[in-house]
């Protein structure tokens, strides 16, 4: 993951030690402080991925997953919008998951994205794109009407047996700088999680419908057995009934019902 490099002196902040010039103490310490920081915040960051991971890999419920990764790119990357586009057969978004939005200006919107402008770019050519600002890009196709002001982005492709499933779309940076190569590098590692939770929810979807399969043919077939046992009874009860109506001294009633019977 890439860092930020420590910052070079100005020759103001210079005293002389010895033999050749050395930085002052308060500006080391300076320096020395700001890089701890730096430090500690790439570590907190490398902490809220992981929690992110965990969170996404126990889900088994695929629109759950969904939910659950935009949620974590959101946080991960410090934006405030999130978005997940899924690809379907046509090439374009068959469904769009995002987050950062209220009720009101979802319905201001209108319809949902389908994969053209910037987020087409992305489905054609499925490699991360990092932009500083999105309306001066010439893939950018504008907003609809009502849509809130969105200036950084990043895109990043979800793929799944080897095929892309979708995009990861992340805008606005909360801290107002523009999206870094490390903030790529942390979405990239949440959607491989994401191709891994994906494909598990998959393989989970399957196993539960095969076993609701054979557990359904189980079903017929213990209800065939059932008839075929009720049938074999029904009909051994005829002579027994048959039986008992000659032992009554009527036995032209016995012999007329013993042919109907076994005729049908």
């Amino acid at each position: 993951m890439s860092g930020d490099q420590l910052p070079q002196p100005d020759p103001g902040d210079l005293m002389q030690v010895g033999d050749g010039p050395q930085l002052s103490i308060e500006r080391l310490m300076a320096q020395l402080v700001d890089q701890a920081g730096l430090i500690l915040s790439a570590q907190h960051r490398l902490q809220r991925l992981l929690d992110a991971n965990r969170t996404i890999v126990r889900q088994l419920s695929l629109p759950a997953i969904l939910r659950q990764i935009v949620q974590s790119a959101g946080e991960t990357a410090g934006a405030q919008y999130a978005a997940l586009g899924v690809i379907g057969s046509d090439g374009l978004l068959e469904e769009f998951i995002h987050v950062g939005m209220d009720d009101t200006t979802v319905a201001a919107i209108g319809d949902s994205p389908k994969g053209r402008g910037l987020l087409g770019a992305l489905i054609e050519h499925p490699e991360p794109i990092r932009l500083p600002h999105i309306t001066d890009d010439s893939r950018s196709s504008g907003f609809p009407p009502g849509h809130p002001p969105m200036a950084t982005f990043l895109g990043v492709p979800i793929r799944n047996r080897n095929r892309v499933f979708g995009n990861l779309y992340l805008t606005n940076r909360l801290d107002g700088n523009d999206f870094t190569a490390e903030d790529e590098e942390l979405i990239s590692a949440l959607a491989a999680t994401a191709s891994i939770a994906i494909e598990n929810a998959r393989l989970y979807e399957e196993s539960r419908q095969r076993q609701e399969w054979l557990r359904a043919s189980g079903d017929v077939s213990r209800n065939l057995l059932l008839s075929d046992d009720t049938e074999r009874a029904r009909r051994s009860s005829r002579p027994s009934m048959l039986d008992s109506w000659a032992a009554r001294g009527r036995p032209h009633l016995a012999g007329y019902w013993r042919c109907a019977l076994f005729r049908s």
